[in-house]
């Protein structure tokens, strides 16, 4: 059984036990866990409070009672859809849209809301820290940041940010996902389509073509025209020109890329773009 999820039909209320585990949403075959849900037709099924449980369990639900199995440390993870590695942490995404990661932690980049380094695997949490986060269709892990995309086209960031890699606008660590703000700061980034983290920066597609990016510059990885860090994205300028009036938003990009100090993009022509550092070509 996989950690963290229930496979459930029928109906009734449930209740909780006191053991080593929090499931706070039911995940059904269908992959989706809520509050709140309804199964098939007339079949209502409502969490009343979240489920701890450690070992065989039976499960007690009106006049229904379910029985499942769950191996503490003996189980292996499963349902992932894509993964991603950092300097010394790795995440994965479920196909239901929930995020787990492990490894190094020391300043939050798996997202549990601690700083403790993980040898098994933890769930990511929301930004309040008392649920997972759900919803999210792809990630990608930095050098010591994560960074998440929503299935609605917002962006959520955590871990280390001297140089602004989170987009918050701060250099403040976050130990929980922070969405990642727009370029003036007042609001949040929308209308993305792919993310990609490098070493200390990230960069994201918009579904319009354009890119953004923010945090590291000192090698202008982030595409702007300059070696200033950026706390809040910035987008990435057209410089093939040296004239200044060619120098407008880079268009017609279909995928990104961010290796450790530079960027590349790729056109909808089949063309490709690349700004950074270029020590070795």
């Amino acid at each position: 059984m996989t950690r963290g999820t229930f496979l459930v039909d029928g109906e009734g209320n449930f209740g909780g036990v006191n053991a080593g585990w929090t499931f706070y949403n039911l995940t059904f075959g269908d992959g989706i866990g809520t509050t709140t849900t309804t199964k098939y037709e007339s079949n209502d099924i409502t969490i009343l409070n979240s489920l701890t449980v450690n070992e065989s369990q039976t499960l007690l639900a009106g006049d229904h009672t379910w029985s499942f199995n769950w191996a503490s440390g003996g189980d292996y993870l499963t349902n992932i859809k894509q993964i991603a590695a950092g300097y010394s942490h790795t995440v994965a995404l479920t196909t239901g849209g929930a995020v787990w990661a492990w490894g190094r932690n020391n300043y939050g980049q798996l997202g549990d809301g601690t700083t403790t380094d993980r040898e098994l695997p933890v769930q990511v949490l929301d930004s309040t820290g008392e649920y997972p986060l759900f919803g999210i269709s792809a990630i990608d892990a930095g050098y010591q940041h994560t960074v998440a995309l929503t299935i609605v086209g917002a962006v959520w960031a955590w871990g280390y940010t001297p140089y602004g890699p989170l987009g918050a606008g701060t250099t403040t660590c976050r130990k929980l996902p922070e969405q990642v703000k727009d370029h003036a700061g007042t609001g949040t980034l929308s209308g993305i389509s792919a993310i990609a983290a490098g070493y200390q920066y990230t960069v994201a597609l918009t579904t319009g073509g354009a890119v953004w990016a923010w945090g590291y510059n000192n090698y202008g990885q982030l595409g702007d025209g300059t070696t200033n860090d950026r706390k809040l994205p910035v987008q990435v300028k057209n410089y093939a020109d040296t004239s200044i009036l060619s120098r407008i938003t880079l268009s017609g990009i279909s995928a990104i890329a961010a290796g450790d100090l530079y960027t590349v993009a790729l056109t909808t022509s089949g063309t490709v773009w690349a700004w950074g550092r270029n020590n070795y070509g």
